[in-house]
């Protein structure tokens, strides 16, 4: 009996652990700024030390952007740190919605 009662707890325990993720995975979709179609083609051909001039992006039209790092990012998706401006900015590829900057969580002094 206990042990029914054990495997019942894991099983509630792992599907609520697997709802938290696949939640806390996902960002909410007013926190994204997408980018244009052919902006974002240039993003995903882009490399490391690069710099890409978007013709339309969040932060205006003719943006410069330096790629400073290319990277897969724990929720699976192609991420890059980019500096626009003096600006430090987060971009990720969303593959069919396409690619998509979001506010940066935390930014560190190098």
């Amino acid at each position: 009996m206990l042990s029914r009662i054990w495997i019942l707890g894991l099983g509630l325990l792992s599907g609520a652990c697997s709802q938290l993720t696949s939640q806390t995975s996902q960002q909410p979709a007013e926190s994204l700024q997408y980018i244009s179609q052919a902006s974002s083609a240039d993003l995903a051909a882009a490399l490391e030390g690069q710099r890409l001039t978007l013709a339309d992006s969040p932060w205006g039209p003719s943006v410069e952007v330096l790629v400073l790092k290319r990277y897969f990012a724990a929720t699976g998706r192609v991420c890059l740190e980019a500096e626009i401006g003096q600006q430090l900015a987060l971009i990720c590829d969303y593959q069919q919605a396409g690619w998509a900057s979001q506010r940066l969580l935390s930014q560190q002094d190098q």
